[in-house]
């Protein structure tokens, strides 16, 4: 083999090695970039189940008395009612001057909800 061939396939497998590593190279970041998307993506998910009242859910389970299942259905129920109460609700309602008489707590109590 006379050195140009030798150069030539020198040439030929060191070109092979360098498609090997840039290849490599952008498929690893591919791999970066599904992985950042995936990350944000089970963040904005997490914050959802968070933000739509799992820790509420959790305080209300930790505070029911064991083998009262009906608590747990009264409670979730107040929760929703109330929920869609305050999502129709100005986004700044009037505060009530006082805990009693015309316009006081009772006021602020959405409808068909009973507290006691």
């Amino acid at each position: 083999m006379s050195d140009a061939d030798l150069n030539a396939a020198i040439e030929k497998e060191e070109q092979k090695l360098e498609d090997a590593e840039e290849y490599f190279k952008s498929e690893v970041q591919k791999l970066q970039d599904r992985y950042t998307a995936l990350s944000t993506e089970k963040d904005e998910k997490i914050e959802a189940v968070k933000s739509a009242g799992l820790g509420l859910m959790k305080a209300v389970k930790a505070a029911k008395p064991s083998g009262s299942d009906e608590l747990v259905v009264c409670v979730n129920d107040a929760i929703e009612l109330c929920s869609l109460w305050l999502r129709k609700q100005p986004a700044s309602p009037e505060p009530c001057s006082s805990f009693g008489g015309e316009g006081g707590m009772d006021a602020l109590q959405p409808p068909g909800l009973l507290c006691m």
